[in-house]
């Protein structure tokens, strides 16, 4: 940025910096120090030089607040790479998959699922017991070990056994989480190339429309300079034709700006996937082309490889393993424990115990826990009917769509855009020729528009769509992979 620009900022934000300015307009014509002393006198202000340029501040408060200011705007200015790259479609899905918490996430619990598997698989640790045994708390041999034969002081280890069955569906039950984590990693993957994608395509067409609408302003602009030059002249143009063309040209300022603040909503959109890099520019060619998706059968049957519907096949093995732990229940664990007592002025003793569960009321609890683990898994089983009915209306709907979006916007290519230009050059030589009015030519202008705004939202809608299906069925081998879910 010039520094024109940067004085025009820093000292157009009030009264103050406005008289800075003439200030700062004086000393630039002064010759001499006594001249550049007379201007400096009146405002008793500072100097800030940004870029070997003076600035005067009006004071010293303002003069901090100024240079603050000026310091933030220069970083601002230069925190932004004037000469990036375009971002492109395929660039903004990379960055959205590359960088993402949500992903990252997903490794986080499957690792610590992975973790917990392991211990899982361990024996649970042992016990120290101390213990005093028979003291006497009253009468002659009250808290004395020593004067009778009874108190023993022991202590031992106690360890418990949990069956290897068991420990081993428990550990299974924490791997089967884990892969189920990873899983639903690549399906969160393929959901977050798709949504970034689809904003980029949103700030695409936000921008494309806002290029669309300034270029037909500019046209209203010299339309309305056209008539007032010819109404002033006494020529054969109404007041009426002046006033219609300025109503044209404000109306459409008013699109213009509606359809910035489309673009900002579009950008805060992105940003959610990749960041300050969605305030990048777009390119202003056309939207890329995307490869022709397979037909919808192939799709269908390829349906039950989708990574959400994997994930949801992972709960209900989780619940079999369920089902197979509730069975283990009815074998019970034991125990083991060796202690060893010491008896002062008599002999000492050694003592090994054992510990056994008895499952004498399964009734009310085996039976109970295994009939829970067998409705869990048919509600498992229940869930991934329906996301795979779910998934597969969606995927016909969104083929359907993109199909009659495809027809739609070849009829537009073929039919409707030739005729629109073609009233709109009709029009216009009737108003040259003095025998059609100027709002013919701004209503045919205004259809014209119309039709150009459609026809770039079509375009957009079919790209849109294609990412759609690129979730369903992604063209390439490594859209497993959650790193390049996004890419093709």
């Amino acid at each position: 940025m010039c520094i024109r620009s940067l004085r025009a900022s820093l000292c157009g934000r009030s009264n103050r910096f406005q008289r800075a300015r003439q200030r700062l307009c004086c000393v630039r014509r002064s010759r001499s120090p006594s001249e550049l002393a007379q201007c400096r006198r009146p405002c008793a202000a500072g100097w800030l030089f940004i870029c070997g340029e003076p600035f005067m501040l009006h004071s010293s408060r303002a003069g901090a607040r100024a240079f603050v200011w000026g310091c933030g705007l220069i970083l601002s200015i230069t925190a932004v790479p004037v000469n990036a790259a375009p971002l492109t479609l395929d660039e903004a899905v990379r960055l959205a998959v590359r960088d993402q918490p949500l992903l990252r996430q997903q490794d986080d619990r499957a690792a610590a699922a992975r973790n917990r598997a392991v211990a899982a698989r361990q024996l649970p640790d042992p016990q120290l017991v101390l213990q005093t045994m028979d003291l006497p708390v009253d009468g002659g041999e009250a808290f004395s070990a020593s004067r009778d034969n009874f108190t023993i002081y022991s202590a031992g280890l106690m360890q418990q056994f949990t069956l290897p069955g068991k420990r081993r569906l428990r550990s299974e039950l924490q791997t089967q989480d884990a892969e189920a984590s990873a899983i639903t990693g690549v399906a969160l993957a393929r959901k977050i190339a798709r949504d970034a994608g689809v904003a980029w395509v949103d700030v695409w067409a936000a921008q494309q429309a806002g290029a669309l609408i300034t270029e037909q302003v500019d046209q209203g602009g010299q339309q309305r300079e056209a008539a007032t030059i010819l109404y002033r002249s006494g020529g054969d143009r109404s007041q009426a034709d002046v006033l219609a063309a300025r109503v044209a040209e404000q109306t459409l300022a008013d699109r213009r700006d509606q359809v910035r603040q489309q673009l900002h909503r579009a950008q805060a959109k992105l940003s959610r996937w990749i960041g300050a890099v969605a305030l990048q520019r777009l390119p202003s060619e056309r939207l890329p082309v995307l490869p022709e998706p397979k037909p919808l059968d192939a799709l269908l049957a390829a349906l039950p490889k989708h990574p959400a519907l994997r994930a949801a096949e992972m709960s209900v093995n989780k619940a079999g393993t369920g089902i197979a732990l509730a069975r283990e229940s009815y074998w019970p664990d034991w125990s083991l424990e060796v202690d060893y007592g010491y008896r002062p002025r008599y002999s000492d003793f050694i003592s090994v115990t054992a510990r056994v569960d008895l499952p004498l009321f399964h009734a009310d609890r085996q039976d109970r826990e295994l009939a829970a683990a067998r409705q869990e898994a048919e509600a498992a089983s229940e869930r991934h009917a329906d996301l795979h009915r779910q998934l597969a209306a969606e995927l016909r709907a969104d083929y359907m769509q993109w199909q009659d979006a495809k027809v739609r916007l070849q009829r537009y290519d073929a039919e409707i855009l030739p005729t629109t230009e073609a009233r709109t050059a009709a029009a216009l030589a009737g108003y040259r020729a003095a025998n059609d009015p100027l709002s013919a030519v701004l209503d045919a202008h205004e259809a014209a528009l119309d039709v150009r705004l459609q026809r770039l939202q079509l375009a957009a809608e079919v790209v849109r769509l294609r990412l759609t299906l690129r979730y369903f069925h992604p063209s390439s081998p490594a859209a497993d992979d959650p790193v390049d879910a996004g890419q093709e």
